[in-house]
């Protein structure tokens, strides 16, 4: 049987306060951290680029997982997604996920 593995989803905080709960996350034994890639969320509140987030993270992190949750392939072009996700995966050893959709409503 294979190991339970818990994830950490970032919610919205300051930029620098997502980057230290990253990589207290690790240091923790979480397995990954995800971030959500909206331009708003429901409350209005306009969001930050999960990409570079999660690259800070990984720069500051050894082993740690790096994901989103979801980015939306209609508003970035998926070939772009794909070279965003290959460089930061190449700069962090393999530990980059890709969460893909199709978007929201107020998206």
């Amino acid at each position: 049987m294979r190991p339970l593995k818990f994830g950490l989803f970032q919610a919205t905080y300051s930029t620098h306060d997502m980057v230290e709960i990253g990589v207290q996350a690790e240091k923790h034994g979480f397995h990954s951290v995800m971030m959500g890639d909206h331009f708003l969320d429901l409350t209005g509140l306009v969001k930050v680029d999960p990409w570079t987030v999660l690259a800070a993270i990984g720069a500051k992190t050894k082993r740690i997982r790096l994901t989103t949750y979801v980015t939306d392939v209609l508003r970035t072009h998926p070939t772009k997604v794909a070279h965003i996700a290959a460089t930061l995966d190449e700069l962090t050893h393999g530990r980059v996920s890709v969460g893909l959709g199709a978007g929201e409503a107020q998206e």
